[in-house]
């Protein structure tokens, strides 16, 4: 971003689904919408072609290393972290 720096946009938490009637591990987790409603912040993010993105674990002893990715922005192609 503008700002030279990383900036936390998400933070991704086990969710409950309810059709499998458990909770769905951060490891179950492949996609995520990035939404321009939640990054009203970054306006400027929306007129580039591609975002860099940086996905990292944390817990209670700390975080794991960043893994990058250059993310396509579309409003039509979804982004999965594989």
């Amino acid at each position: 971003p503008a700002y030279g720096r990383a900036l936390t946009f998400a933070v991704l938490e086990p969710d409950y689904n309810e059709e499998l009637r458990r909770f769905i591990s951060v490891e179950e987790l492949t996609s995520h919408v990035l939404a321009e409603e939640e990054l009203q912040k970054m306006p400027e993010l929306w007129k580039q072609a591609t975002a860099t993105v940086q996905v990292a674990a944390a817990n209670e002893a700390g975080q794991s290393a960043w893994a990058i990715h250059s993310v396509t922005l579309s409003r039509a192609t979804p982004f999965s972290f594989c």
